[in-house]
């Protein structure tokens, strides 16, 4: 019998199975739905169990043979599942507080082990299912979790990055522990890999590293070389300060050639990089690095190097450390100023580039010294140039005052 039955016929049904009086239209829901399941299954399993029902543990245990059966619903049409998977939740909702998270919990599994090309239908579902749990339901944690791997597998990743601000809050209302915390960030950071969103992926990526001291640091090895090796793999990323400072990245020194490498593109130059590659051939292949990009983005990088805390670089200096034929200089720092890595003007009648600005490979505590002085300046000249308008706005104000009492006087 499908669901969706006459109201009166599954009324006539229920007469047959309880006293008239224990007949509400929770029962008749529960009803609909075993006949629909056992319908789909050719079995009579939910049904014989709606036909023993009288406690609340026996609806709680009919709750839970619904959601057993219920991966069948997800072989319907995209409207009929919903329907069927919207009524278990409100059946579930019945039974004791305590037994819903499990149940919920439950269909949670059901519905992200769903059918591969049935991915609308999934995200939808278990956005429905996480909206409806309790804001403290630790039940919304492994409905986040599957919501992530299915939308990761699926390419709707997108509809999850405005929410992703949030997850330190919901991470502590679900009392969640260091454990689950990583595995949260690392299901988000494998599935920004299979959306191709690599800076989204590098964020959580760190956000899991950063939770790793230097006693546990060892046990991060694997995602910490997946980490550099993405960050090196990235023509968008030329900035590596802070994955030196990570713990997990500092325990692979000795332990993996990437380390040095990472070295080398925090504060090397091209001439290293050579260096490197020459005594280190295997790294490359190992980490799924293409040498010739990461010669490109190391010469960039130099380039970076030279323009910086200067207000020229001659183009033989820049050949000399590119190791590149003069005429290809231009072509270089047009890549650069393209990326906004250099911002400068080309002289090619004095074979230089003028220097405006340069991004900083690194910055540390000499580089805040000097920032500290210079906000330290701006602030004491702005101080005597507001005290300075303060004195001319007072001497202008007595002016005015002198020249009405002058005015005064001479009407007398």
């Amino acid at each position: 019998m499908a669901y969706g039955v006459e109201h009166e016929l599954a009324m006539r049904m229920w007469k047959h199975v309880l006293p008239f009086r224990q007949i509400n239209h929770t029962h008749v829901i529960a009803r609909e739905l075993a006949f629909h399941i056992d319908g789909l299954t050719q079995k009579t399993e939910v049904t014989t169990l709606c036909e023993k029902l009288e406690t609340a543990e026996d609806f709680q245990a009919l709750c839970a043979a619904l959601i057993e059966k219920s991966p069948v619903l997800l072989n319907e049409s995209d409207s009929a599942a919903e329907a069927s998977i919207y009524a278990i939740v409100n059946l579930c909702s019945n039974v004791e507080p305590a037994d819903v998270d499990r149940l919920l919990s439950r269909l949670v599994s059901v519905v992200e082990g769903g059918p591969a090309d049935r991915a609308t239908i999934r995200v939808k579902l278990l956005a429905f299912l996480f909206n409806n749990m309790n804001a403290d339901s630790s039940a919304r944690y492994t409905c986040y979790n599957s919501l992530v791997k299915v939308c990761g597998a699926s390419g709707y990743l997108h509809a999850l990055e405005s929410q992703f601000e949030q997850l330190p809050e919901w991470l502590a209302e679900w009392n969640c522990d260091q454990s689950q915390t990583r595995t949260l960030y690392r299901n988000i950071f494998e599935a920004c890999k299979k959306c191709d969103s690599p800076a989204q992926a590098r964020k959580f990526q760190m956000k899991f590293l950063q939770s790793f001291d230097k006693e546990s640091a060892a046990e991060a090895k694997d995602v910490a070389c997946e980490y550099l090796a993405d960050a090196i793999r990235d023509s968008q990323c030329y900035i590596f300060d802070e994955a030196v400072e990570l713990e997990a990245v500092k325990a692979l020194e000795g332990v993996s050639p990437i380390y040095g490498l990472l070295q080398v593109f925090f504060s090397g130059d091209y001439k290293a990089f050579a260096e490197f590659a020459s005594s280190n051939p295997g790294v490359f292949e190992e980490f799924s690095l293409h040498k010739d990009v990461c010669e490109k983005k190391m010469k960039l990088l130099t380039l970076i190097s030279l323009s910086t805390d200067t207000n020229e670089v001659e183009y033989k200096q820049v050949a000399e450390s590119l190791q590149v034929e003069e005429d290809l200089v231009e072509l270089w720092l047009i890549e650069a100023m393209r990326k906004e890595l250099v911002t400068g003007k080309l002289d090619q009648l004095n074979e230089k580039v003028i220097v405006r600005r340069a991004v900083r490979r690194t910055f540390g505590r000499d580089n805040w010294e000097v920032l500290s002085e210079r906000l330290e300046a701006w602030s004491t000249a702005m101080a005597e140039c507001l005290e300075t308008l303060r004195t001319v706005q007072t001497q202008k104000d007595a002016g005015g005052h002198k020249s009405d009492q002058q005015r005064y006087m001479r009407s007398l």
